[in-house]
């Protein structure tokens, strides 16, 4: 009788599973456009340019849950170039999910080349099952530079299958 019992929990249980893998083994490739702005403290000077941050970002998700994901990124209000990658992790629920992540790499800035550390938090909404529309916040920590960069973008992709 037990035996019974847990083959019908386990046959039960089968089409939520197949559900909740319907995302897993995907790639996506998004565009992101947003705000740059540099936080240099209150000494520092308004010599910086436009707030504008625009980057590219691709992934693959083993898992609904979990996404590997590489970044390139243009920070406009100081020049420096960005490629992070990491992962990102979200919760499983279709359409929308939220996000976390932790990404590292490398910054190119005026000075040279620095190690960036970039903690990220999102939300995500998935349009007709392949669209996508995103919204993150980040924050750039840059070894050995005095500079905090917060970016605010909208993330448009699209999910392969």
């Amino acid at each position: 009788m037990c035996r019974l019992l847990v083959i019908v929990t386990l046959a039960a249980g089968l089409p939520g599973l197949a559900r909740a893998e319907a995302h897993a083994r995907e790639w996506v490739a998004g565009l992101d456009l947003g705000a740059s702005i540099a936080d240099r403290g209150p000494l520092a000077g308004l010599d910086e340019g436009p707030p504008l941050y625009l980057g590219v970002t691709a992934g693959y998700a083993p898992w609904r849950w979990l996404l590997l994901e590489a970044s390139g990124g243009w920070l406009a209000n100081d020049g420096s170039l960005a490629a992070l990658a990491g992962p990102r992790l979200r919760t499983g629920y279709y359409p929308i999910s939220a996000s976390l992540a932790l990404k590292a790499g490398a910054v190119f800035l005026q000075t040279g080349v620095r190690f960036d550390l970039s903690p990220e938090v999102g939300a995500e909404l998935r349009i007709g099952g392949r669209g996508l529309l995103g919204l993150g916040y980040a924050v750039d920590f840059v070894v050995g530079d005095p500079v905090l960069y917060h970016r605010v973008f909208l993330r448009g992709g699209y999910w392969f299958f």
